[in-house]
């Protein structure tokens, strides 16, 4: 649900504006975990007329996968034909249909490709580059998107990327392109009770009680992410835990050793979207009033394992 991120939403429009007016800019939307960077990031490529291109940094350990963003937004040029075959022969590295790769042309000359491609993309109208996670980007990844922000320079495109605060790697790419002349930086803010109690009418569908908006506001201390599990939660049918649990029982009653905590669990959301917990048969699952007693622990002897 979109609440409370109006004037977040109008921040990125007038950075659009400035790109296509100015310059070639830069977006940043930072926040913590579930606090709804992805959800604006959809809402500003849902509402903008502005072509949006998304790729997402992934988690993988270690440095993490090379390029992944970039990848994911050349695949788009590429699937809408917009890529002209042979121009661009190191991006071929990437993707073989636009060419064979001319020598060791380094990563100076596939930074170079990537640039001119959005500038070209951006001739028909404007265009948004849109990384997300960046706080899970890999150096080579980071390093892309810094030469970007130096060295476009045709009008209408912005640079447009989501971060948690507070993680080193970021910290050099982030305190050089918040001191560019067409930086904007995005804070989200958890939501205040009231911006809640808007969130909990749009799932619910109908006004909460004002004792339920303040119990879960002080819950979720306002992350959005939060909000939304506890209103599924407490929407659940007060019989549907004691079925669930019934029914992951009857799943895992003849293979205890393969059915773990984490696929009871994930059988139960699936069922009635709600996140039960384990420790003991007789603890109420849920918050309803039924209660776990129905659930058989694994026999005495086997493990559950931790898939």
């Amino acid at each position: 649900m979109f609440v409370g991120r109006g004037a977040a939403l109008a921040a990125l429009s007038a950075a659009l504006g400035t790109a296509v007016a100015d310059g070639p800019a830069v977006a940043l939307v930072a926040g913590e975990a579930g606090i709804g960077k992805s959800r604006l990031l959809a809402e500003f490529a849902r509402t903008t007329p502005t072509r949006v291109l998304r790729g997402t940094c992934t988690e993988l350990g270690g440095d993490g996968l090379a390029y992944a963003p970039f990848v994911a937004v050349v695949r788009q040029l590429v699937r809408d034909d917009t890529v002209p075959p042979g121009r661009y022969r190191e991006l071929g590295r990437w993707f073989p249909e636009l060419g064979e790769p001319t020598g060791d042309g380094g990563r100076h000359r596939l930074y170079e490709e990537v640039l001119d491609l959005l500038e070209r993309s951006a001739g028909p109208g404007p265009l948004v580059v849109a990384v997300e996670d960046l706080h899970w980007a890999d150096a080579a990844t980071r390093e892309l998107f810094g030469f970007l922000a130096r060295n476009l320079t045709r009008p209408g495109v912005l640079l447009l990327a989501t971060y948690r605060p507070g993680v080193a790697e970021t910290g050099p790419l982030l305190a050089e392109l918040t001191r560019g002349p067409r930086t904007t930086t995005v804070r989200l803010d958890r939501l205040t009770e009231a911006e809640v109690g808007d969130q909990l009418a749009a799932i619910l569908g109908a006004k909460p009680d004002p004792a339920a908006v303040r119990r879960v506001h002080a819950r979720s201390d306002g992350n959005p992410l939060y909000v939304e599990a506890l209103a599924r939660r407490a929407n659940v049918p007060r019989t549907a835990c004691a079925t669930c649990c019934c029914t992951v029982r009857a799943r895992c009653r003849n293979r205890p050793a393969r059915c773990s905590r984490r696929r009871r669990s994930r059988a139960v959301r699936s069922t009635t979207g709600c996140s039960p917990r384990w420790p003991t048969p007789t603890t109420r699952c849920c918050g309803c009033s039924s209660t776990a007693a129905c659930w058989s622990p694994p026999a005495t002897g086997t493990t559950s394992g931790t898939r």
